[in-house]
């Protein structure tokens, strides 16, 4: 049956890129935009086992998301009006079929809700996606897994929606990889999530903008807060992936860098092309950190953050919580253990401009490459990088779990942070010196893995962790590796001590400094 679809076009940007596909509806709209699309309505009642006969029309709407998505075809309309007086959020879930949108009409009381409480139902999802499908203007409470997923999918919209919780089921997704060797085996379900393991898959880009992702707050109950990351993308394989977020607001994280506000994770030979602009993360909580990016075996990382914020400050954050965490992991694992390491080679390229990170417990940036200093393949672009970085970074107020204030902490990286404010420390002196080249960040307010012995010694005693010391090493070239067919290598099983060195030092090049905040 044909109805007449209500929407006005709008168009929203992601860094650089107009995406035309963002030019859609307004689900607040009332007027004629695409006359002879199928439309299916959908609409919450108290009662809906009493509801009589319905035929997914506006007056005798289905009652079930499950009715929906079984009428419906690709390219249709499903349609979610306000629910009646008195009736639950839509609950059970659906699954979009390609170019579908799904989008609700907003009343006087908001989007109307939908849900997957069950986990042994879709996996707990509440939406998967489609490719080219588009999910907006609802408000999406409590699912058990996923708020929203798409697995293999390309050029699908996530745009104008508000989703309080999810993963409410403590649901877990994908393996960590090497990182396991931290105690993380499995990544948790993250809120809004893409998943790429296939090589055959086009690459277009995926958008997630305009949406308000937190917990939930209910008088008399502690807050519920996301059960995994609020935005997450996994690329495995030989996939492509390609994803553009802007403008959205991710709070109330829940414990652990794999609840992080943005999570990116690339493994095998998988290549990630990303961008992220006008985002907001704050209320982090149990050392989840803002944003974190993760490059393993031998995959890439291409990424771009714009007037990101991190917003910190609050209760529990943890020493583990972070601004912006990149770990891009070059050498063998002496992370996992055994006799022939895995050997890695991953790479990332990181551009990030007008960006805010101020209130971290633990440091505002944090480039951790464990296994060894990368490749010069890996470059990470604060301001006078080899990315044209033009800077303009305001990185402050930081280390409030640390002994003293520190703002970076680099583990085999050279890194670039020109034209950066760094605010003033504790006692109100700033944080920056003049020297004869012009003003850069003081020595003591960064630290540079294998750092001074003051700074180490002050982490380990202020911190009560050695860990600090422990990520500043790396193998021996000649370490026994997988594929390695040498008898002369060094074998870590029997002492892995001596197949490890101390690496060359890291160094941070903040020349010049900005001596005075470009946004106050």
């Amino acid at each position: 049956m044909k109805h007449t679809i209500f929407c006005t076009a709008r168009s929203a940007q992601a860094g650089l890129i107009i995406f035309a596909t963002l030019a859609g509806c307004d689900p607040r709209s009332t007027e004629e935009e695409a006359p002879g699309v199928t439309a299916w309505y959908v609409q919450s009642t108290p009662v809906p086992t009493s509801a009589g006969p319905r035929d997914g029309t506006q007056n005798t709407p289905y009652l079930t998301l499950a009715e929906a998505e079984a009428a419906s075809a690709p390219g249709d309309e499903i349609i979610v009006l306000s629910p009646l007086p008195g009736a639950p959020p839509l609950d059970g879930g659906i699954s979009l079929k390609s170019g579908q949108h799904l989008r609700g009409i907003e009343s006087a009381k908001g989007p109307p809700q939908i849900t997957n409480t069950d986990p042994a139902r879709r996996g707990g999802d509440a939406v998967t996606l489609a490719d080219n499908s588009k999910v907006s203007g609802l408000d999406i409470l409590g699912a058990a897994g996923h708020a929203i997923v798409g697995r293999n999918v390309s050029g699908a919209v996530v745009t104008g929606n508000q989703i309080h919780a999810g993963n409410l089921s403590d649901l877990t997704s994908v393996g960590t990889g090497a990182t396991a060797g931290l105690g993380i085996i499995e990544f948790p379900k993250g809120i809004v999530a893409f998943f790429h393991d296939a090589s055959n898959v086009t690459a277009r880009a995926n958008t997630i903008s305009d949406n308000e992702i937190s917990g939930i707050q209910v008088e008399g109950q502690a807050l519920k807060r996301l059960g995994g990351a609020g935005i997450a993308l996994h690329a495995r394989g030989n996939s492509q992936a390609l994803l553009l977020t802007s403008e959205n607001r991710i709070s109330d994280l829940g414990p652990g860098f794999q609840r992080s506000g943005i999570l990116i994770d690339a493994q095998g030979d998988a290549t990630i092309d990303l961008e992220i602009d006008d985002t907001r993360v704050a209320n982090a909580f149990g050392s989840s950190d803002g944003i974190i990016l993760v490059a393993q075996h031998r995959s890439s990382i291409t990424a771009s953050v714009r007037r990101y914020q991190y917003v910190g400050g609050t209760p529990d954050q943890g020493l583990g919580n972070n601004g912006l965490e990149v770990a891009t992991y070059y050498g063998a694992d002496w992370l996992t253990g055994g006799s022939t390491p895995e050997w890695h080679s991953a790479q990332t390229k990181l551009l990030i401009e007008e960006s805010d990170m101020q209130g971290a417990a633990g440091f505002g940036v944090v480039v951790f490459n464990i296994f060894g200093k990368p490749s010069s393949s890996t470059v990470l672009d604060f301001g006078g990088g080899e990315l044209g970085g033009r800077g303009a970074n305001r990185i402050h107020n930081n280390g409030l779990e640390l002994p003293s204030p520190l703002e970076v902490y680099v583990v085999q990286h050279d890194l670039n942070m020109a034209n950066t404010w760094w605010g003033v420390d504790r006692t109100g002196s700033a944080k920056v010196e003049e020297t004869d080249g012009g003003w850069q960040l003081k020595s003591k307010f960064a630290f540079n893995c294998p750092g001074e012995p003051d700074q180490l010694q002050g982490l380990v005693e202020g911190t009560g962790t050695t860990a600090w010391s422990m990520f500043c090493q790396t193998y021996r070239a000649d370490v026994c590796t997988a594929g390695n067919d040498s008898t002369d290598c060094c074998d870590p099983s029997t002492d892995s001590a001596q197949c490890k060195i101390s690496p060359a030092a890291s160094s941070l090049a903040s020349l010049p400094a900005l001596p005075n905040d470009p946004r106050p």
